[in-house]
């Protein structure tokens, strides 16, 4: 594929093109794109854009172009480019991403299908479809870029993004532990942050990597962004809620049908975890928890409330005989 500037050509004055076309915007800014009595099309002057109300799409230039002229995202570009002799932009260069590096944002570079779930389309869409998906994804990534961007960035962000995701919720956990020592020995604190810093540099070619791949597509991944300092200072002011989940962090986790939270003490959560670890299989009761400054919010399925339920009550209930017996006995050490 060529690459032009596409902040550019969104920018191009929608009723220019379209009188291109032989099509007139009225003073309402309607037009007409079928054949209609009343124009049920609208362009919109403060965003460049358009929507058709009969037809129930709309969006940028681009996208007008492929409904005028039948054609995918690709060749409504390149039209476009010609009839405005646009020149190609040589700063966005095609992408030359290791198999490796691939491989550290979650993704099988070699092959595109490999990150995609054929049993899953079969069931989705009519064998058309998954055989046009197929031939498009037996390629590279490198050259999913250049062949079919729109595929390539549904991958990125599907696969891609929620991976690199949960290596950043290791790293705020990290920092968020590390924060956690103020009480701690200095050789404790120095240990923490030195693993903190290891893991940081881990996410930081995670992340910089990813940065390479969305370059040249519309995809945000500033709020991946990392910085060390920053959100250290924003974990120890409450500003970041951070992910402490016990299970694997490498599946994107979400609890399917109904849940419940609780919002618990940093200390509650920390028993409750212990506790939790050694009577249970790991898969067996999953849950999800995350820490805001020293409130931990915890979320369960419905269906395993009553187990939970118990557990955190006796947590609570040895948290406070505990304060008790401290407040009455100031030398007394829990069990």
């Amino acid at each position: 594929m060529a690459y032009f500037d596409l902040d550019r050509i969104k920018k191009i004055p929608l009723p220019e093109v379209l009188s291109r076309y032989g099509i007139a915007v009225d003073n309402h800014h309607f037009f007409k794109l079928r054949a209609e009595k009343t124009p049920s099309a609208r362009y919109y002057p403060e965003t460049n854009s358009w929507y058709d109300f009969g037809a129930n799409t709309g969006g940028t230039i681009i996208d007008l172009i492929k409904q005028l002229e039948h054609l995918d995202t690709t060749q409504a570009i390149h039209r476009i480019a010609e009839q405005y002799g646009m020149m190609l932009n040589s700063h966005i260069p095609v992408k030359n991403i290791s198999n490796h590096e691939y491989n550290m944002i979650g993704i099988q570079g070699d092959r595109a299908g490999k990150n995609y779930n054929f049993d899953t389309l079969f069931s989705r869409y009519p064998m058309e479809v998954v055989l046009r998906i197929s031939r498009e994804l037996s390629v590279s990534m490198n050259q999913l870029f250049d062949k079919y961007p729109k595929t390539y960035m549904d991958i990125i962000r599907t696969q891609a993004i929620p991976f690199v995701w949960q290596f950043r919720q290791v790293y705020l956990n990290s920092i968020y532990v590390y924060a956690q020592l103020n009480n701690s020995s200095k050789f404790d604190r120095e240990y923490m942050k030195m693993n903190a810093e290891m893991i940081y540099k881990d996410y930081q070619d995670r992340y910089g990597i990813l940065k390479r791949c969305v370059k040249g597509t519309d995809i945000d991944i500033w709020n991946l962004r990392p910085d060390f300092e920053r959100d250290l200072k924003h974990i120890q002011n409450g500003k970041i809620a951070v992910e402490i989940s016990p299970y694997s962090q490498m599946e994107f986790k979400e609890l399917k049908g109904a849940n419940v939270s609780y919002i618990i003490s940093t200390q509650t959560y920390r028993t409750f975890e212990s506790e939790y670890l050694s009577r249970y299989d790991i898969g067996e009761y999953p849950y999800l928890a995350s820490a805001k400054g020293d409130i931990v919010t915890i979320t369960i399925k419905e269906t395993d409330r009553k187990v939970f339920e118990c557990l955190l009550k006796q947590m609570e209930k040895q948290e406070k005989k505990e304060q008790d017996s401290q407040y009455e006995n100031p030398d007394y050490e829990p069990d």
